[in-house]
């Protein structure tokens, strides 16, 4: 994944906060971070700590769509919502975040500045990834089977990392909900896929066999 400041030095960064507006704040786990509109208004960072992202429908049933780690970018640029949908972005542990400020984002630098060019680059690199991860999203999402789900979800953990053996970045109630699953239902087929040694699990840490 493509790092925001990525080819940007410490004197750039400094030049960075001069031209554009940062602000960085602190969120206790359950607190909200953030909640994304239909109109790009800001980008947050994650400096620390694990987030999510969830969306609620018109009857208040919420699913969880995304985690966010250390490095990770979220705003409207990486997930834009619908208009009947609520969607935030909610700390799971302590968390540091830094926002920028869309305008100051996109607006020419006046003195030419080489770190905001760079910056710019990124951020359309990042959109890109993110939008390769939707992509993805939506495959697992029009799978059949719960194991079908399952399986894709993995393959896609397994591209990522580059090992057969990965650890879950939630935790599984928060996976099955990802997956849009009952979460019974995935345990019992976790269980199956075990026994039938396609994966070994470990809590959080599998290993896919096929």
């Amino acid at each position: 994944m493509t790092h925001l400041f990525a080819g940007i030095d410490d004197a750039g960064l400094k030049r960075l906060a001069q031209c554009m507006k940062m602000k960085i704040t602190r969120f206790q786990p359950g607190e909200e971070i953030a909640t994304l509109d239909i109109t790009i208004e800001k980008i947050g960072i994650m400096l620390s700590g694990n987030a999510h992202i969830e969306v609620s429908d018109e009857d208040g049933i919420c699913t969880r769509v995304g985690s966010l780690t250390e490095g990770d970018v979220f705003g409207e640029l990486f997930f834009l919502p619908h208009e009947d949908r609520l969607c935030v972005v909610q700390a799971d542990t302590d968390c540091q975040v830094m926002f920028l400020d869309w305008r100051h984002v996109i607006r020419p630098c006046p003195h030419s500045c080489d770190p905001h060019a760079r910056l710019i680059a990124n951020l359309f690199q990042l959109a890109a990834e993110k939008t390769r991860q939707l992509s993805m999203y939506t495959d697992i999402l029009s799978q059949r089977s719960v194991r079908a789900k399952l399986i894709t979800y993995l393959e896609g953990l397994i591209r990522e990392t580059g090992s057969r053996t990965v650890t879950l970045p939630m935790s599984l109630a928060a996976l099955s909900e990802y997956l849009c699953v009952d979460r019974s239902a995935m345990m019992r087929e976790l269980k199956n896929m075990k026994e039938q040694g396609i994966l070994d699990a470990d809590r959080r840490v599998i290993t896919l066999k096929v």
